[in-house]
Order: structure tokens, then sequence, then C-alpha cells
């Protein structure tokens, strides 16, 4: 799998249905009908998937996504949702 790149998040347009464009490590790019773009973090608590927003793009830019994804990810290893 590719990661994303600013150039690929800017070149992405909306399609007639929801789709998400994937990162890594669960972090994925939701892109929406009426062109909106909103970050993504999926992992599993206590065996079921959960989803959390990390922002909307580009208030919350790639390389800013990554780093709130690592930090939930550190706070759900250590038994902290």
């Amino acid at each position: 799998m590719m990661l994303l790149t600013e150039l690929g998040i800017r070149r992405a347009k909306p399609k007639s249905s929801v789709y998400s464009l994937k990162d890594g490590k669960e972090l994925s790019l939701r892109i929406e009908p009426r062109g909106g773009k909103l970050w993504h973090f999926r992992f599993y608590w206590q065996g079921k998937q959960q989803r959390i927003s990390l922002g909307n793009y580009p208030d919350v830019g790639l390389l800013q996504a990554r780093q709130r994804r690592d930090d939930a990810r550190t706070l759900i290893a250590n038994g902290i949702n």
C-alpha cells in the first residue's frame, strides 16, 4: 500500500458516494460527495471496531493527522480509550 501525499489528497475529487483513501496504520481520509475531506482513525477496543475523527482537511494536514493517529495509538496501547 502506498502512503498518501499532500498532492494526492488535494487531487482527490468527490464522487457520487463516500469513499476513503487509506494512509496506513488505520488512518484514512474520507471523501464526501459534497467535497468534504475528513480524517478518521479506526481501532479495536474490547473486541469492537471503533472510529474517531481526527479533523477536517485542510484544517488538519497530513503530518498533523499522522501525529494525532500516533498519539491515539499510544493512548490505546496504555488502556485509555
